[in-house]
């Protein structure tokens, strides 16, 4: 889930408890397990004009691990009780966790909610998807509007909130995609960009064959370069897959739909800078 939707539920929670409890601490505490695991990545990224932010280094993965564990949420949440130091607010952390346990797929970020114990994780669907996009902002503006009508939250939040997914909206959901003009093989394609790891993770999938926009496939970007892989889930297209390091196409493979062929994985042969996916 998004972080701002973290920390708006968080916040509503909280309210919704204690009439008295802070807004603005609920909403930081609703944020912080992703803040503590990316922000360093990313505050770092801009201080020193990295051109890498949205390739995750390993530490993220490690960071991940202890904010996202309701084990280690709760222990913590226990000892600050046990200390009289527990506030309602609190509360936000664990709510984090259990919202991102069905909305990460396991190849973005899967939550590792019982770790150190184990690594179990469930394969969600991606919050990403404009379809749980919408629901995920409608139940935050009900839950919203509710506590509004039972005044445990005033017209100056519940408008800052609505104003917030107004913007979540347009930026997530309604944003017109990025496209390029690509020439491979002596063919021109208009092709659809991903950089950012979420744009990596969701590709092309969720499309059906006769929803497909004005565009011939994807490109996908990978600085530093990796042996990556691609695989299937949730993709209805035929494709055929260009791996791509220094301009030069090293191997050309045809990734299936999983309507036609069931999951199926492939792997680039080496590293690549580059992977082309265009629609059959």
């Amino acid at each position: 889930m998004d972080i701002i939707s973290h920390g708006l539920y968080g916040a509503l929670l909280a309210r919704s408890i204690k009439k008295k409890s802070s807004l603005w601490l609920a909403f930081f505490v609703g944020m912080m397990p992703d803040l503590l695991s990316f922000g360093p990545h990313f505050v770092a990224s801009f201080i020193f004009q990295d051109e890498n932010l949205f390739n995750i280094p390993p530490y993220v993965h490690t960071l991940y691990n202890f904010t996202h564990s309701l084990i280690i949420a709760l222990i913590v949440l226990g000892l600050l009780w046990y200390l009289k130091k527990f506030r309602v607010e609190f509360l936000a952390w664990p709510l984090h966790i259990l919202c991102d346990i069905p909305t990460h797929a396991k190849d973005f970020f899967p939550t590792p909610f019982l770790w150190p114990l184990s690594n179990f994780h469930v394969d969600g669907i991606r919050w990403s998807d404009p379809h749980f996009l919408i629901f995920n902002y409608s139940a935050i503006f009900a839950f919203a509007l509710i506590l509004l009508i039972l005044k445990r939250i005033d017209y100056k939040f519940f408008l800052g909130a609505v104003a917030t997914l107004l913007l979540l909206s347009n930026f997530l959901i309604f944003r017109k995609p990025i496209t390029i003009e690509y020439q491979l093989e002596g063919k021109d394609y208009t092709l659809l960009t991903a950089k950012a790891i979420w744009e990596k993770t969701k590709g092309l999938s969720g499309i059906q064959p006769d929803q497909r926009g004005a565009f011939d496939g994807m490109i996908f970007y990978f600085d530093p370069p990796e042996q990556a892989m691609f695989w299937n889930k949730d993709t209805h297209l035929n494709l055929e897959l260009y791996w791509i390091k220094n301009g030069q196409v090293l191997r050309k493979d045809f990734l299936p739909s999983i309507d036609s062929a069931g999951l199926t994985t492939i792997t680039a042969p080496q590293e690549i800078d580059q992977v082309i996916e265009i629609i059959q």
